[in-house]
């Protein structure tokens, strides 16, 4: 097996960095271990008091992650814009260059149940040569999001087997995790896939649908606040969501207030029209009326 140091805390240099025999520890064969294990006895008593404890890998454990992340996994096809709407949401930015992916891990701070958290999002590679590293997001991960281009069918098409996968690897799990389809690109003209078309396919295979452009930021924001809002179990929502929701609000109830000052403005002036209108007739009407009842009277001699 391979060789590792476990330094003793406090100890500061580890035991096969002293000797000079680091190289050693990174070696894989089973020489190696061999030989660092018969030099290891080999020490004096007073050096074998004083320097860290030998084990093998298996005691060793990754570094746990923290229990209040949220971890969401990004997969599609090389080029579909994977990077490009991560990167839009978490910095706001887009990048003309393609530069191919093979793992990148982005942080954002969300609220769960008015908790802050962190959400964890992986963005895949959208190569077939590490099987085993999307694999490993997938049964990690807590939510997917699922990207193609609008532009190109066959990116659509690939989707159906990593739909597949995360289906296997999560077993009956996966009616309960949130899972986005989204058609990225939507400001390209040249489309080879309908809105239509992807709103079906996200209703086969039970998951949310949107299309974005992260050139042009379109539904970027929105997409990561619907695949919170789908997970039952939890109550999570993006930092800031209720605060730009209620400026918002208050900018519509404003202009709403507005409208509704002109149009009583609107109409009070309508009905001074209206009473200015209908006191001329009347004395118009009056008058009308008295010249008609002067004549009367003449003829019959009264005046």
């Amino acid at each position: 097996g391979e060789a590792c140091i476990k330094p003793r805390a406090g100890s500061g240099v580890g035991f096969a960095t002293s000797l000079g025999l680091g190289w050693l520890v990174r070696n894989k064969s089973t020489a190696a271990a061999g030989l660092w294990r018969t030099l290891a006895q080999q020490e004096t008593p007073s050096a074998a008091a004083t320097r860290p404890s030998i084990s093998t890998t298996a005691d060793f454990a990754p570094m746990p992650e923290q229990s209040n992340d949220y971890r969401v996994a990004v997969f599609g096809s090389a080029g579909v814009g994977k990077s490009s709407l991560v990167q839009r949401f978490i910095k706001g930015t887009f990048k003309e260059a393609y530069t191919p992916t093979v793992e990148d891990t982005y942080r954002q701070v969300i609220t769960n149940d008015k908790q802050v958290c962190t959400l964890q999002i992986t963005d895949t590679t959208g190569s077939h040569q590490f099987p085993a590293m999307m694999r490993l997001s997938m049964s990690k991960g807590h939510a997917f999001i699922l990207v193609y281009s609008v532009t190109s069918r066959s990116s659509l098409v690939e989707l159906n087997t990593i739909v597949n996968e995360i289906k296997e690897i999560k077993g009956p799990d996966i009616a309960k995790i949130p899972m986005m389809l989204v058609a990225n690109k939507c400001d390209e003209a040249a489309r080879e896939v309908g809105k239509e078309t992807g709103a079906a396919i996200a209703n086969k295979w039970g998951c949310g649908f949107i299309e974005t452009s992260a050139k042009e930021n379109v539904n970027v924001t929105e997409l990561f606040a619907q695949l919170l809002q789908m997970d039952k179990e939890r109550n999570m929502a993006l930092v800031g969501d209720k605060k730009k929701k209620g400026k918002a609000d208050k900018k519509a109830e404003k202009a709403d207030k507005k409208a509704e000052k002109a149009d009583k403005t609107d109409k009070t002036d309508k009905t001074d029209k209206a009473g200015t209108s209908g006191a001329s007739a009347g004395a118009s009407g009056a008058a009308g009326a008295e010249a008609a009842e002067g004549a009367a009277g003449k003829k019959c001699g009264l005046m």
